[in-house]
């Protein structure tokens, strides 16, 4: 340095202020004019810690500066401060985080009068360097590191990238296709999660991660990434080149000696959930991935023996050791991807179809019995009915799928039956009691669909238990009040009962363009004479797409009935008022009659 710029810089007013300065890669990559690669070239600050301002900010090239190059940078801070920074002037004391620098530039800025001190750890540099940086030179907002994520720790990172770099010398995609999932359980006893080796298509090598089987079928069944990611969440690690890394974990890389296989092999992890931005991933997510990358590549080649031909069926437990302490991780292959439910229903309707069409068709029909059958099994019938609904129901698909003729499937292809009946005798039983068991399936597919088509054209709502039957429209308005206020009291839903009149019970119910019912619109003059015992004509037709086996019915007498037994509605006090307004229907009309004879 020329003796006039020091007689300049000792000159400047001495404030009593300390500085900071560092020296460190920037929050960016530029592009070399030689070759064309990227870097990050280093850059020189230097602040004002009182102030918090910046005094000089450097950039330098891919090799780091010498100390001659950062003393120049301090003399320009001093001499030719940025704007706002505080004018020309020198500081008290400098730190640095540099133990080397300090020793070459503290005799040097001791001749102008400014101490220099190190100091392990700049903590407001570690917070304004990566801004400062990136404002300068117009960078993009920096993503967060890995070392950003809670619970992750140096070793932990450094057990991952060791991992990773392994992971990519010994190349498994060489052995095993991007289509055949491995089960990982980690540790050994928890639940499996599915594995995917990438690499095999020559386009992206690493390894994705599933959390269920049935995110692994839809990852497999869509060949766009972008569609998985709106539908299932999957985490993937990716072998990229460096300009892809967050910064921070690129500082610590440098700074701990991490391992990295090569120029295009540094670990790029993210976690993708629908409908939101990729993410870092947890802490136990990527000592998940440390650990199956650790013996994934025995795994193909040893055991699966992938790398002599078709891989064989294998399952193994390794012990691991390090930070994963005395946990074990165990693999298996391979993985079916079939669904249970599927496979009974492919096995269910083989001999419904013959080609491709009449494949799909048959499914849809199978899916729709299987729905039914679910059904028969929550309506309390015996086993022994149950068996013989299931028989009739799959004798109800062949029949269909072979002589209904329909190009496409709807429920309603089973309505207005029963049907096929000629067939049924001819191909499996021409019994009374096979036949009827046959139409008793039928009529009560018919219910259910009807029922699950539209519920609430009947009932405004799901099926009820109780059917009251009031004489006038006033009472059942009454009776309406009652349940609700009930309800209220006892804090639960309303209870679920059909109030309708004597009128509506009497007349036909009319059923709509879509088989469902609603109340008859007729004119009605009171119950006469039912059809058969105790079933008037309408409530005969109601019963049919009820979805119990019996109704319970409350005549008009409810409104009389002691407050103790309405609170609970109790179903054995409803049937007795039951018992007890038959009788007196009885009763009257039998007086009617002796009036009308006498």
């Amino acid at each position: 340095m020329s003796s006039s710029r020091l007689k300049r810089i000792r000159r400047l007013t001495q404030r009593d202020v300390t500085w900071l300065c560092c020296t460190r890669r920037a929050y960016l990559w530029i592009t070399s004019k030689d070759d064309g690669s990227p870097y990050r070239p280093y850059t020189t600050l230097v602040m004002d810690r009182d102030r918090e301002v910046t005094r000089k900010i450097q950039v330098h090239g891919d090799e780091p500066p010498t100390p001659e190059e950062v003393l120049e940078v301090l003399h320009k801070a001093m001499l030719r401060p940025s704007l706002g920074s505080g004018g020309r002037g020198r500081p008290a004391c400098i730190f640095l985080d540099s133990a080397d620098l300090v020793r070459e530039l503290a005799p040097r800025l001791a001749e102008i009068g400014v101490r220099c001190e190190h100091r392990a750890s700049l903590s407001l540099m570690d917070t304004w360097f990566p801004r400062v940086t990136q404002g300068s030179l117009k960078a993009q907002d920096p993503i967060p590191g890995l070392m950003s994520v809670p619970g992750v720790t140096e070793p932990m990172l450094r057990d991952l990238f060791a991992a990773a770099a392994n992971y990519y010398r010994q190349a498994p995609w060489r052995w095993i296709e991007n289509s055949e999932p491995i089960e990982v359980r980690y540790p050994a006893e928890s639940s499996p999660r599915y594995v995917l080796v990438l690499g095999s298509g020559g386009e992206y090598f690493g390894l994705s991660l599933y959390e269920s089987l049935d995110d692994l079928r839809v990852a497999l069944s869509h060949h766009d990434p972008d569609q998985t990611h709106e539908l299932i969440p999957w985490m993937s690690m990716i072998f990229e080149v460096a300009t892809i890394m967050a910064f921070e974990d690129l500082d610590a890389l440098e700074k701990h000696g991490w391992a990295v296989a090569g120029e295009k092999a540094y670990p790029w992890v993210f976690k993708t959930v629908p409908h939101s931005d990729p993410r870092l991933p947890g802490a136990s997510d990527l000592a998940f991935l440390a650990a199956a990358m650790r013996v994934l590549p025995d795994f193909v080649t040893d055991r699966l023996k992938a790398n002599r031909g078709r891989p064989c069926p294998a399952g193994a437990v390794y012990a691991l050791s390090g930070i994963h302490g005395v946990q074990d991780i165990a693999l298996s292959y391979p993985v079916s991807l079939i669904d249970p439910e599927e496979e009974a229903l492919e096995e269910y309707i083989e001999d419904w179809y013959w080609d491709e069409p009449s494949h799909e068709f048959a499914r849809q029909v199978g899916k729709f019995l299987f729905a039914f059958m679910d059904h028969l099994t929550t309506t309390g019938i015996t086993e022994s009915t149950l068996r013989k609904h299931e028989s009739n129901c799959w004798a109800i698909g062949l029949l269909e799928c072979g002589y209904g003729y329909h190009d496409t499937f709807s429920p309603e292809i089973f309505t207005g039956g029963p049907s096929f009946l000629y067939e049924f005798k001819r191909k499996f039983s021409d019994s009374k009691y096979a036949v009827t068991s046959y139409q008793a399936t039928w009529r009560k597919y018919e219910r259910y669909y009807l029922y699950r088509r539209r519920p609430d054209a009947i009932y405004g709502g799901s099926m009820p238990r109780l059917l009251i039957v009031t004489r006038q429209l006033g009472r059942a308005r009454q009776v309406q009040r009652v349940i609700v206020d009930l309800a209220r009291e006892r804090r639960e839903s309303p209870l679920r009962a059909y109030i309708a009149t004597q009128d509506d019970i009497w007349r036909e119910p009319e059923r709509l363009s879509d088989g469902t019912l609603q109340p008859g619109s007729g004119d009605g003059s009171g119950p006469g004479r039912p059809t058969r015992k105790m079933m008037w004509p309408g409530l005969r037709a109601w019963r049919r797409v009820d979805d119990f086996n019996t109704l319970t019915w409350c005549f008009e007498g409810l409104g009389r009935m002691p407050p103790g037994t309405q609170r609970g509605l109790d179903l054995g006090a409803l049937s007795q008022e039951t018992q007890a307004h038959s009788r007196r229907s009885a009763a009257q009309r039998r007086r009617r009659l002796a009036e009308r004879a006498g």
